[in-house]
């Protein structure tokens, strides 16, 4: 992956232009009005947000002769307004995917036009490497276009340089959990009362500790379907009846009993204590260029990372962030050249929507490197996931020069999901799946945390899972990946 490639962007093929047929492609009026594409994005509000958006559209009027509106939805309404758009209450264009916003649920009801003949478009489709884009596909169609980021994703220990260096810990020693206790216990004897020596908590092992504990689960890391990590027999097992899980929640139960992490009841939110520097160390998905987001996240003090697992690819990281096309878009050809605009940085688009003007955003200092302008007025570089390829972004802060070339390393050398492409359908399970849902609700964050004893609480766990039906789920889950399987 070459950054900011420098593509010009040619006119979609006759395959892919052909498979618009009978769409209702829109033709400009008589009057000459250029389309408008409107595009639904969440982020926080920015004051420049339409003078950005006017800079975009002279981008977008030159090339594919369109203008593109930015429909700016709050996070927390999100889900929501996007079901509601979908279904026909908004004049939605292009949006902004995930699985937990119902992505195989809108596919499954013919919300989203299939994109399968971009393949056909080597100016899309060269974005990132032809192995996943079977994760892109459900039945066989490609339904999303993914914004391609860091998808070989790792479990890694986080924690602020100062302490690390008061205590002397070597960090480079940290190959697993266990391994970070020395650091945990000096902080719960050396520093003040109010601070915790770590902020994991019940919901980490759900954010990506279940593939360190040896699984890779089925649809979410939070549905007992689950296959243990290589192997090859692709065995569906229920991952919270398992030794492994088991084991690790007995870990957590010692750490909550020695008072290394956030005891019940307590008020503070996480992201406060870390802004106060009150959290010592996290667990969390870790990335080339990474610190300077924690550094953010634990009030501007330095910190240190180490990797405790390998990366790993699978069908989730791939689509964790999508542009999709709605089916219902009377622009259809002029939806699937923007898409291409902004994962080929045409004229610098996409740094443009992530970065803004330069000269009242952001100053260049380098080829490809910037110097954010503070309080600027606009500033989209924390939602930069959305917006296209990531690999066309400039850098900035700490972030190192090489910084999209170390991240293309991690992509390649990754190791890849046995299931990459499996798409599990709930529908067939939907009420046993539910039941679950609600009995994991219930128990996983108080189990997974520590604050309760494994010993009487995870049997409970279990046989609650089994009333709610878990076995029909795993049954189900196993017939679909044996028929996956055969065809693959």
């Amino acid at each position: 992956m070459k950054k900011m490639r420098k593509v010009t962007v040619l006119l979609m093929t006759a395959a892919l232009l052909g498979s618009f047929a009978g769409c209702g492609e829109k033709k400009e009026s008589a009057s000459g009005d250029v389309p408008t594409l409107n595009w639904a994005l969440f982020f926080k509000d920015q004051t420049d947000l339409k003078e950005v958006e006017a800079e975009v559209n002279k981008i977008t009027e030159k090339e594919i002769g369109a203008r593109i509106n930015i429909m700016r939805i709050e996070e927390g309404d999100y889900n929501q307004k996007i079901q509601l758009g979908l279904a026909g209450g908004e004049d939605i264009d292009i949006c902004n995917m995930a699985p937990r916003f119902g992505f195989l649920s809108h596919v499954s009801r013919g919300a989203f036009l299939p994109l399968n003949e971009v393949k056909n478009a080597p100016e899309i489709y060269d974005i990132m490497p032809d192995k996943f884009w079977e994760a892109a596909k459900v039945g066989g169609q490609i339904y999303g276009i993914p914004n391609y980021q860091i998808v070989g994703r790792m479990n890694g220990f986080v924690a602020q340089k100062d302490l690390l260096d008061k205590y002397n810990f070597d960090l480079s020693s940290v190959k697993k959990l266990e391994d970070i206790e020395p650091f945990l216990k000096d902080v719960k004897n050396g520093e003040e009362s109010n601070m915790l020596a770590s902020g994991i908590t019940g919901g980490s092992y759900a954010w990506g500790l279940s593939h360190y504990v040896g699984f890779e689960a089925i649809g979410s890391e939070k549905y007992p379907t689950a296959i243990r990590n290589n192997d090859e027999t692709l065995t569906v097992v229920n991952q919270f009846e398992t030794e492994e899980f088991k084991n690790y929640c007995k870990l957590m139960r010692d750490w909550y009993q020695k008072g290394y992490v956030a005891q019940a009841g307590a008020s503070d939110s996480e992201s406060d204590l870390l802004q106060q520097g009150l959290i010592a160390s996290i667990i969390d998905n870790v990335a080339p260029g990474m610190e300077e987001n924690f550094e953010k996240q634990m009030g501007g003090r330095k910190v240190r990372t180490q990797v405790i697992d390998p990366p790993f690819v699978n069908t989730a990281n791939i689509i964790a962030t999508m542009n999709c096309v709605n089916a219902r878009t009377k622009y259809p050809e002029l939806c699937v050249k923007f898409l291409n605009l902004i994962n080929h940085n045409t004229d610098n688009i996409y740094n443009t929507l992530v970065f803004g003007i330069e000269g009242k955003h952001y100053n260049k200092t380098g080829d490809n490197r910037i110097e954010k302008i503070a309080d600027s007025g606009y500033d989209l570089s924390g939602y930069s996931w959305e917006l296209g390829n990531n690999f066309n972004a400039y850098v900035y802060g700490s972030q190192a020069d090489d910084l999209w070339e170390q991240t293309e390393k991690v992509n390649n050398e990754a190791n890849v999901s046995m299931i990459l492409g499996f798409t599990f359908d709930i529908e067939p399970i939907q009420t046993e799946l539910s039941s679950c849902q609600a009995v994991v609700d219930e128990y996983l964050g108080p189990i997974a945390r520590g604050s309760v004893d494994v010993d009487t609480e995870l049997p409970k766990f279990i046989e609650k899972l089994k009333a709610a039906g878990v076995d029909k789920v795993i049954e189900e889950a196993q017939k679909q990946i044996n028929e996956w399987k055969a065809k693959n």
